[in-house]
């Protein structure tokens, strides 16, 4: 078995739009060992998202080989793809969104296990329970939909929708950004606990470094499409390398 859940080696993608080009992403390289936190951090229009959507197949790569739990995955489709993918899952910035507005929160959790899972209907019903309950949301959540409650507790559902396949890796796309700071803490709280529970690795992107510093291992600073320095975070905060860096840990100092 492979050492990393998620392993990417010179991926690129480029987007042609009105006779030009854009270079959205180039030759990028990164990793997530098993029960990993590893960071990816870059100011909006970097490539980040972009990157985030290669490796869940939203988009095709150009060039490059994106492997997961040692499988890769660049080229399948159909049932493999689709097998592959039980190993992975993602948490959005805009968590309702990612909802149908027609369907209960209980019900789109329950699609998720059925994806997923062999349980049976009675059991996909106490187990969607039980992923509310875990992400700190009680059993009356099960009835709502996505636009009765707030950001913060939408954000908590999409977690327990996406723990329900029990995946290898997580990835969170911006998924603190669109909350205030203390519902920000407390989710990211609850990554940790999930993180500690499930040994469940993550790649957790955004453009706030101080963010990053604060939940992952190692981070991959990307700017133009390209990751420019990469390392320890604790490293990547005392010791910058890159004038990006180091303009971004100042951006976080100065205040």
């Amino acid at each position: 078995m492979s050492k990393y859940v998620l392993n990417v080696v010179n991926v690129s993608k480029t987007f042609s739009a009105h006779q030009s080009t854009v270079e959205a992403v180039k030759n990028v390289s990164l990793h997530v060992g098993a029960g990993e936190c590893v960071g990816l951090v870059g100011e909006s229009g970097c490539g980040k998202s972009t990157l985030a959507r290669l490796i869940t197949r939203l988009e095709p790569v150009d060039t490059g080989e994106i492997s997961l739990c040692g499988e890769k995955i660049s080229h399948l489709c159909g049932a493999a793809l689709r097998r592959a993918y039980r190993n992975v899952k993602m948490i959005f910035q805009d968590p309702r969104s990612s909802f149908d507005p027609r369907m209960t929160i209980g019900a789109s959790i329950r699609e998720a296990i059925k994806a997923s899972t062999a349980l049976s209907r009675r059991e996909r019903a106490a187990e969607s329970v039980r992923l509310l309950c875990e992400v700190g949301l009680d059993a009356s959540y099960d009835r709502v939909y996505p636009r009765q409650i707030s950001g913060g507790e939408c954000q908590r559902a999409a977690i327990a929708r996406a723990i329900g396949a029990k995946p290898r890796l997580l990835i969170c796309d911006e998924a603190t950004s669109a909350l205030d700071v203390s519902v920000q803490a407390q989710i990211l709280d609850l990554l940790r606990t999930l993180r500690r529970q499930q040994d469940m690795a993550f790649l957790f992107i955004s453009h706030d470094l101080a963010l990053v510093s604060s939940f992952c291992d190692r981070t991959y600073v990307m700017r133009g499409g390209e990751i420019v320095e990469h390392g320890p975070t604790g490293d990547i905060i005392a010791r910058p390398k890159h004038p990006y860096t180091q303009k971004l840990i100042g951006s976080i100092l100065a205040p």
